[in-house]
């Protein structure tokens, strides 16, 4: 395997970490924090569950972006 194969595969592997490390760690940080202001309101399950899902369908509109951002610029290679 020369550099530039390692080098890609190192990228792709910490691209990866990356995303898994969002797709784990964001939600249950909007999670606690909708329980905590939660408990300050009195409303126990609302704003848990609120943070909970918005920040899942944020990180999924944002990846999905990525995504179609990075296909479009390997298509771009492609074509030229």
């Amino acid at each position: 395997m020369d550099h530039a194969e390692r080098r890609a595969l190192n990228k792709g592997l910490g691209d990866g970490f990356s995303r898994a490390m969002d797709l784990a760690l964001t939600p249950a940080v909007a999670g606690v924090l909708g329980y905590l202001f939660d408990r300050w309101l009195g409303i126990v399950p609302v704003l848990t569950l609120v943070t909970f899902v918005s920040a899942i369908v944020w990180l999924f509109v944002r990846i999905w972006r990525e995504y179609d951002a990075e296909m479009e610029g390997h298509e771009r290679g492609r074509l030229t």
